[in-house]
């Protein structure tokens, strides 16, 4: 807005004394040198360089000036609006605060489990998934404390990841059962039911939960196998409005 006004005030005091061009450029300098003072104080200094290119925006240093007043005011009204609207967007649309980039953030994590769950075993790289994975949950973690947020049920930022973390965790180990080729039929029902609750867990986490259950009790005594399932179906049933796309 600074930029405007001062190109309002270059163009129709200083500018109708000029005889060419030339001198229409040298009227400009003493409203640029303001720059460097606005950059030296630090609450003028985010808008130092907006100022400079707004003013420099609005002006055509070519005589005569043809252009006319309310020509010169609806040119100032075209530039100023773009970001008034670019931040009511931003502000009213897009995810712009922590908290809003933390809820952008969990819902591409609920939506990559979803889709790993529905993925056949061949289509998952597991050193990629691992990483992308990793890096959005230390993500969530940093804005939501950031943010000093709470997710819907009140959990704390580091127990929502280890949630989250959890139910990944059983996606592929239920991915890596169904690999297996030592399973029973029964076994396989039940992976496979879980899987498919599970690409879907954002409408029903309960019912996720509930087969993950039956898929940890059909895998028999082997701790290693159950614990997963059993962790991530605790999460889903104890917490599903943080899995789920109401919530």
């Amino acid at each position: 807005m600074r930029g405007a006004i001062a190109s309002l005030a270059c163009l129709w005091l200083a500018w109708p004394v000029a005889q060419n061009s030339t001198q229409m450029a040298l009227l400009m300098v003493p409203f640029l040198l303001v720059t460097p003072f606005l950059i030296a104080h630090r609450k003028t200094a985010p808008g130092a360089v907006d100022y400079a290119m707004v003013f420099l925006l609005l002006l055509q240093p070519t005589f005569p000036t043809l252009i006319t007043f309310g020509d010169s005011i609806a040119r100032v009204l075209a530039v100023v609006s773009g970001p008034a609207f670019a931040y009511l967007g931003f502000r009213m649309v897009f995810a712009t605060d922590e908290r809003r980039r933390a809820a952008t953030v969990q819902s591409m994590i609920l939506s990559e489990l979803a889709a790993s769950a529905q993925a056949s075993p061949a289509q998952i790289d597991e050193a990629s998934w691992t990483t992308r994975f990793s890096h959005r949950l230390l993500l969530l973690v940093r804005m939501r404390e950031k943010a000093g947020n709470k997710a819907g049920e009140g959990l704390g930022a580091e127990t929502t990841a280890r949630a989250l973390q959890a139910v990944g965790e059983a996606i592929h180990q239920l991915q890596a059962l169904r690999r297996r080729a030592a399973t029973t039929g029964g076994q396989q029902r039940a992976i496979t039911t879980a899987l498919s609750r599970l690409s879907q867990l954002q409408e029903a986490p309960d019912r996720a939960g509930r087969a993950l259950l039956t898929a940890a009790r059909r895998q028999g005594g082997d701790p290693d196998e159950t614990q997963p399932l059993e962790r991530a179906a605790q999460a889903l049933i104890d917490h599903p409005a943080l899995f789920s796309a109401r919530g």
